[in-house]
C-alpha cells in the first residue's frame, strides 16, 4: 500500500528512525525560511513498512525471534498433546443403585449381607464385558449377583489412545450388599 504523505511526516518518520543530525539541520532551515522563499513540499510516495518486531515487542531482534519460536513450540505441544484418558462411568449412582435393587431374593430372604469387589473390562462401545471378583465375598450367590448386576446395568465412556480414538479399558469397584 502506498500513502502520499508531506515533509512533515517524513522528517516525524525520520527522527523516530533515527536519521543523522545533518539531515535534521536541513530540514530545520527549509522550515525557518519564510513562505515565499519555500520551494512547494515535496509529495513523496513511500510504502511504509511495520515496524520491526523487535520494536513491537519492546526488545532486540534475538529477543523477539527466541519468543517467536517459543509460542511456535507451545502451540505444536497443544496440537499434539495426548487426548488419552481412561475410563469414566456414566452415571454411576444410578447404575448402581439398579445393582442393588437386584439383591439375590434367596440372599435377602436367608439375611446374607456383604461386600463384592469387582473389575470389568470396558469395551470401546462403553458396556462392561468379562467381570471378575477381586474381593470375595462370604457367599458366591452376592459374587455372582455383582457380576450379573455390573455386565448388565454399567455404562461408560471408553478408555481413549493419544488419538482420541475408543479403546478397550478397565474399571473397578466395591459393591456393597446391605439388607
Amino acid at each position: 500500500m502506498k500513502t502520499t504523505i508531506g515533509v512533515t511526516n517524513v522528517v516525524a518518520f525520520l527522527i523516530a528512525t533515527n536519521v543523522p543530525a545533518a539531515t535534521l539541520a536541513q530540514d530545520r532551515a527549509l522550515r525557518d525560511q519564510p513562505k515565499s522563499q519555500q520551494a512547494p513540499p515535496e509529495v513523496i510516495q513511500t510504502p511504509i513498512a511495520p515496524p520491526p518486531l523487535s520494536v513491537l515487542r519492546g526488545g532486540t531482534p534475538e529477543e523477539a525471534a527466541a519468543q517467536s519460536r517459543a509460542q511456535a513450540e507451545q502451540e505444536r505441544a497443544r496440537e499434539t498433546a495426548s487426548k488419552a484418558r481412561s475410563t469414566v462411568p456414566l452415571d454411576i449412582r444410578a447404575w448402581a443403585a439398579r445393582i442393588i435393587e437386584a439383591y439375590p431374593i434367596a440372599a435377602k430372604h436367608d439375611g446374607i449381607e456383604g461386600i463384592v469387589g469387582v473389575a470389568v473390562t470396558v469395551s470401546h462401545d462403553g458396556r462392561a464385558t468379562d467381570c471378575k471378583v477381586t474381593r470375595l465375598g462370604d457367599y458366591a450367590i452376592l459374587d455372582d449377583a455383582a457380576c450379573k448386576g455390573i455386565e448388565r446395568y454399567a455404562r461408560f465412556e471408553p478408555a481413549l489412545d493419544p488419538k482420541d480414538r475408543p479403546i478397550p479399558g478397565k474399571f473397578s469397584m466395591n459393591i456393597t450388599y446391605r439388607i
